[in-house]
C-alpha cells in the first residue's frame, strides 16, 4: 500500500532580508535591471510558485504583476519602476530625476500560487544618485563692475 502525502500551502514566500537599499545613478538606462528580488516558498508545487508585483504602501496591491507603483518623498508617481512577476527584475520604466526626488520607497509583494495564496511584502529603498546632467545658470546676461587699474593680478572683485 502506498500512502500520498499532498503538500498544503502552509508556508508563505519568505524574503532574506524585510527591506533592501540600492543607489541608482538618475542617468540609468531604461530597462536595466536595478535589483533581483527573490523570496523562497518551502511548499512544494504550485504551492511553492512564487509571483511578483509592485504594491502599493498602504497595503492594498495593483492588479497586474507588472503594475507599478513607487513612493517618494514627495510625491506618489506611477511607472517608475517595474518588476518581471516571474523573474523578479526590478528595472527603470521612466527615468529618474534627482532634482525632482532624491528618494523612493518600493514595496514588492512576493505571492505564491497556493489555494489560498499567501505573500509577504520586501521593502525598497532606492537612493537616486546625482549626476551632473545640468547646465550652470547665471542669474542675469549681463554683468557691470567697476575695477581700479592698480587692483593686484588675482585679487577678487564684486
Amino acid at each position: 500500500m502506498n500512502i500520498d502525502i499532498e503538500d498544503i500551502n502552509d508556508n508563505s514566500p519568505t524574503f532574506e532580508s524585510n527591506t533592501v537599499r540600492i543607489s541608482v545613478p538618475e542617468n540609468v538606462e531604461l530597462g536595466t535591471a536595478l535589483y533581483v528580488v527573490s523570496a523562497s516558498d518551502r511548499d512544494s508545487g504550485k504551492s511553492g510558485t512564487v509571483t511578483y508585483r509592485l504594491s502599493n504602501g498602504s497595503g492594498g496591491s495593483m492588479p497586474s504583476s507588472n503594475a507599478n507603483l513607487v513612493t517618494s518623498n514627495s510625491m506618489t508617481s506611477n511607472n517608475l519602476f517595474s518588476i518581471d512577476s516571474s523573474t523578479g527584475h526590478l528595472t527603470l520604466s521612466q527615468h529618474l530625476d534627482f532634482e525632482t526626488s532624491q528618494r523612493h520607497t518600493l514595496i514588492v509583494t512576493a505571492t505564491d500560487s497556493g489555494e489560498p495564496s499567501l505573500s509577504s511584502n520586501l521593502t525598497i529603498f532606492v537612493e537616486v544618485q546625482d549626476v551632473n546632467d545640468n547646465l550652470p545658470i547665471f542669474e542675469r546676461n549681463e554683468y557691470t563692475i567697476k575695477v581700479l587699474e592698480s587692483t593686484p593680478i588675482n585679487s577678487q572683485v564684486n
